[in-house]
């Protein structure tokens, strides 16, 4: 849609006449953070690229509080600025609004409508199983579980945010932020390490923020000290909204948990391979056995040196048989 097409359409909408550059800009950033919330009320049967024609209650409730704009001008919007908003790679593709103000946003006006500048979705909404006879037909999944959760980032801090679990019907599936959980075994996605890792039941952590612990752990910090530095150097006073039930105070138990599970998931992309572990059972037991026969594999044949051998790093000792050993 180029300026003149643009024009014509905002000049035909009086509901949008009296609305700032500023607020639609914010419309924007704050439409296109929204956008998997928003295909998951789409029919099924929807293509996923083809936006609503409307938005729902709830989320002309939240945008018309946050922008500060009639509820009849949110719907108008969305009919004006709906493909922009589908087709954008990213919230912060439009104008200078920071992650750090459209959070702010989100706590203030969001969360009473079921909103959070990060909502964690699994990576696609339709069944990987190549038979599922919903995905043959190009239906997504629509049996969704929301669970309150707390993000630990690098840039904010620690954010409330919702995940969200998808279930398939038809092979009784259920897809996670990081994982699918089918007969009792959670599998690992795809052949990379997440951007963002879940280590708790309720608990996320940016990648950075495991990579700056395991940083600190090369120079003999603790996992508590961490957890501590962390806690009073991103965390500070914050606390979570009124009736949050989780708590932003990270402990070491989660600093631990991470460091295993990114170790884990390095180790298999490595070796492309996906990482299994049972879904029942406490977080620290379900790794176990898992880091015994990776440490078994490194002491055996893991490090590039293990067949270099000279006369200045080996000593060849001979017994009475006469034969030569290490």
């Amino acid at each position: 849609m180029n300026l003149a097409s643009l024009a014509s359409l905002v000049a035909s909408s009086p509901a949008v006449h009296g609305i700032t550059v500023n607020q639609v800009f914010l419309f924007l950033a704050i439409a296109s953070s929204m956008k998997d919330d928003l295909i998951l009320i789409l029919p099924s049967e929807q293509p996923p690229m083809v936006p609503p024609t409307l938005l729902p209650p709830s989320a002309v409730r939240f945008i018309a509080s946050a922008c500060k704009i009639p509820p009849v001008a949110v719907q108008e919007c969305w009919t004006l600025f709906k493909n922009i908003i589908w087709q954008a790679s990213a919230p912060n593709h439009f104008g200078d609004v920071t992650l750090r103000a459209r959070a702010s946003v989100f706590e203030q006006h969001g969360l009473p409508s079921g909103f959070t500048i990060y909502t964690l979705y699994p990576p696609s909404q339709v069944c990987s199983t190549p038979t599922c006879r919903h995905s043959l037909k190009g239906h997504r999944m629509m049996r969704a579980e929301q669970r309150r959760c707390v993000l630990y980032t690098l840039a904010d801090g620690a954010i409330p945010v919702y995940s969200v679990h998808l279930m398939c019907e038809a092979c009784r599936i259920n897809y996670h932020h990081n994982f699918k959980v089918s007969n009792g075994q959670r599998i690992y996605y795809g052949n990379v390490v997440p951007d963002i890792l879940q280590v708790g039941e309720h608990q996320f952590v940016e990648r950075q923020v495991i990579e700056m612990w395991m940083s600190l752990m090369d120079t003999w910090v603790s996992a508590s000290s961490c957890a501590n530095i962390y806690n009073r150097s991103l965390v500070q006073s914050k606390s979570p909204p009124p009736e949050w039930p989780i708590g932003f105070a990270i402990s070491s138990d989660h600093v631990w948990d991470a460091f295993i599970l990114y170790s884990l998931l390095e180790d298999t992309v490595d070796r492309n391979e996906f990482l299994v572990v049972n879904h029942t059972g406490a977080q620290h037991a379900r790794f176990t056995e898992l880091v015994r026969a990776r440490n078994e594999r490194m002491r055996i044949d893991g490090q590039p040196e293990i067949s270099h051998f000279c006369s200045k790093c080996t000593r060849w000792y001979y017994g009475s048989d006469g034969q030569g050993r290490l």
